[in-house]
């Protein structure tokens, strides 16, 4: 359960993501207006990425476990 769990909450990461976020894909491309390009949403990612990995590891080390759901058996 606590797999399906992790798999879930890194799943979640799709707004930087242009294939799997449909506003990012729908606002990308504005006819008359410059919107961000794929290396601004690689920036993003790679400050939100960390901070991403670090929040699924306390929960699934700390949160999950309290809330009685132990990582391991």
């Amino acid at each position: 359960m606590a797999a399906a769990f992790v798999s879930t909450a890194a799943a979640g990461f799709c707004h930087t993501l242009t294939s799997s976020a449909k506003p990012v894909t729908l606002f990308s491309d504005v006819e008359g207006i410059e919107t961000y390009q794929p290396k601004d949403l690689l920036r993003l990612s790679a400050f939100l990425a960390p901070l991403m990995v670090a929040m699924v590891l306390v929960f699934s080390f700390v949160i999950w476990p309290l809330m009685g759901m132990p990582l391991f058996l």
